[in-house]
Order: C-alpha cells, then sequence, then structure tokens
C-alpha cells in the first residue's frame, strides 16, 4: 500500500468530521425539503458507539491472532466519536 493510500484508509476520521446540512447546500432544484435532507445526514453518535463497542467485544472474541490495526480503527473511532460529543456539549 503506498503511502497516499495509506493516508485516505488509516486517517478517514480527521476528513470526515463533517456533514453537510441542508443549509449548506443548494436545494433549490431538488425536490426534498431541509428537514428530509437533515434527517438523511444526521449522525446519531450514541449509535455509532454502542455499535463500536459491539465490535469491539467481536474482535475480543477471536483471540490474539486478531490484527491489531482493526483494533486500533475501531479505538480510533470511539475517540474521535469523544472528541465529537466534547464539541457538541
Amino acid at each position: 500500500m503506498d503511502s497516499g493510500s495509506c493516508q485516505a484508509a488509516c486517517w478517514w476520521p480527521r476528513n470526515s468530521l463533517w456533514v453537510p446540512k441542508a443549509a449548506d447546500l443548494d436545494l433549490s432544484e431538488l425536490n426534498i425539503s431541509s428537514e428530509q435532507v437533515n434527517a438523511a445526514t444526521h449522525i446519531d453518535l450514541q449509535e455509532w458507539k454502542t455499535e463500536l463497542y459491539s465490535i469491539g467485544k467481536f474482535f475480543d472474541s477471536l483471540g490474539h491472532s486478531f490484527p491489531q490495526l482493526l483494533r486500533l480503527h475501531q479505538q480510533t473511532a470511539l475517540e474521535w466519536i469523544k472528541i465529537m460529543e466534547k464539541k457538541d456539549e
């Protein structure tokens, strides 16, 4: 894997902290309401956190031969959620 690919694959949270809301988009020629766009782009951090903890338990069940890089991605995603939750306080 070249460094460009790794940068995109390994650092995805850094580049995906922002999700557009209806006010950020030109909806003038679309047959969709602002409420529908906001509902479609809503991210429920608690749902993600629950799922990531579940994934961690699954990883644990696979034992020590499990690739640590995948565990690192799971842990990194949990840390990003914590950062995003603090930002919303």
